[in-house]
């Protein structure tokens, strides 16, 4: 009827290529809003393969162990615009951040180097509307703050 026909249009909507077949499982299924086997007769043909090759358009840093380099990357986040863009790439082995340019590709700091608000095992990066970095780890046990020059603001949790 119709509240099967909203459901579907709304599952028909969602990018179930990007959610686990877990969450779906563990969220959608067990909501009761909908048998499983109805459920997965839905989702069948609305999954995106991810399996295709894509090609690079652009490498920040090189692998390694100086300075400029990465070696286990945990996780990125981007923000801004044209010559504002930035990517911020954690690496929790090395216990950094790096920030770069989008547009030049250089590396434009890496906060949490040293002193107040220094990193140990950055885990996952992510930007707010103002620019800020907010860094999480296993090794913080809290989330830091860094202005978009990379000055530390505190922290918190």
């Amino acid at each position: 009827g119709g509240f099967v026909g909203d459901l579907e249009g709304i599952v028909g909507m969602l990018d179930l290529g990007m959610m686990s077949r877990t969450y779906l499982r563990d969220v959608v299924e067990r909501s009761g809003l909908v048998t499983g086997e109805r459920f997965w007769k839905m989702y069948e043909g609305r999954s995106v393969s991810l399996s295709r090759e894509l090609e690079v358009e652009r490498t920040y840093g090189s692998p390694g162990h100086g300075g400029l380099q990465l070696q286990n990357l945990n996780a990125v986040a981007v923000h801004g615009e044209g010559s504002n863009e930035r990517v911020a790439a954690a690496d929790w082995d090395l216990g950094k951040v790096l920030v770069f340019s989008v547009q030049s590709g250089d590396c434009v700091g890496s906060p949490g180097l040293d002193g107040a608000g220094q990193l140990n095992g950055p885990h996952e990066v992510a930007f707010n509307p103002r620019g800020n970095l907010y860094v999480s780890g296993s090794d913080l046990n809290q989330i830091q703050v860094y202005d978009r020059g990379g000055a530390y603001l505190g922290g918190f949790g």
